[in-house]
């Protein structure tokens, strides 16, 4: 299984795809790492009203409805790895290129009809590819929380212990990691079912973001609807980044979620791979 990911590894890196897929990513890390920073000082200003600013305004005989001072918070290393999650979903439509790299083109190519002629079993030909495809996506994933936090620690101070900059993160980084390696086995198991690059790429991007606008939609007849977004993918994956607020049942779902995608798409992804007919 490991000569297989390897001879992957190379046949992928030897392509332009992958690199102008890693070249964008980090750009949008750099756009994301700079969004949360100032232009100016490098520094982000959170809004939050005061005691002192509103006794100051009041003895100063200010409007308060019209003029409201705000404390300016710096952006430490201990808050930048949930500021870089809090938008880090876009991660799901970079990860479509790679699955499709990996397994995809196996299949537009007839690539995968050398590779079973090898005596290579079909379950360690799909698991070599959805390890493949979550080791690459994870990668992705960690550089866009990592890499902006060191730069930010480097630039404004940790702002607290590594012990704090762990506690403050580490479920939201569990949590959203599960989360995208359940969606790396969507694909390779669409890759698999479909066999065909454009319809598997239809199939992810409909089913990542048609749901919330179907809820919407559906909510507009009856307002109970609106408890499905309770279930809707990328929600729960940005609403780990609350989890400190968030109670024991809201935790766990997401967690959940994510272990029935893994599990249903694997074991199903293999048996059916295991029954088709390569042409």
């Amino acid at each position: 299984m490991l000569n297989m990911m390897k001879a992957d590894l190379q046949r992928i890196f030897r392509g332009k795809g992958i690199w102008i897929t890693l070249i964008l990513w980090i750009c949008f890390s750099l756009l994301s790492t700079y969004a949360v920073l100032s232009p100016n000082d490098m520094q982000v200003g959170v809004q939050i009203n005061t005691d002192e600013t509103l006794e100051a305004s009041e003895s100063n005989g200010l409007d308060l409805a019209v003029r409201e001072e705000f404390e300016i918070l710096d952006v430490t290393g201990v808050d930048a790895p949930l500021l870089m999650m809090s938008n880090v979903d876009s991660i799901f439509f970079f990860m479509l290129p790679i699955i499709t790299f990996v397994i995809a083109t196996d299949f537009s190519s007839g690539a995968i009809k050398n590779s079973l002629s090898t005596n290579v079993s079909r379950s360690k030909y799909y698991l070599s590819k959805l390890l493949l495809s979550s080791l690459l996506s994870l990668i992705m994933y960690a550089f866009h929380v990592v890499m902006p936090t060191i730069f930010i620690v480097s630039l404004n101070s940790m702002g607290g212990t590594f012990r704090d900059l762990v506690t403050n993160s580490h479920v939201a980084f569990l949590g959203q990691s599960l989360f995208v390696i359940a969606i790396a086995s969507f694909g390779v198991f669409l890759a698999t079912v479909t066999k065909k690059t454009a319809l598997m790429n239809g199939i992810y991007l409909f089913t990542l973001m048609a749901p919330v606008f179907i809820i919407v939609l559906l909510s507009t007849i009856n307002e109970n609807f609106m408890n499905l977004l309770d279930y809707e993918l990328l929600i729960k994956f940005r609403s780990l980044i609350n989890f400190a607020q968030m109670s024991t049942n809201e935790l766990i779902r997401p967690f959940l979620i994510s272990i029935v995608i893994l599990f249903a798409t694997t074991i199903g992804g293999i048996v059916l791979f295991r029954k088709s007919e390569i042409k």
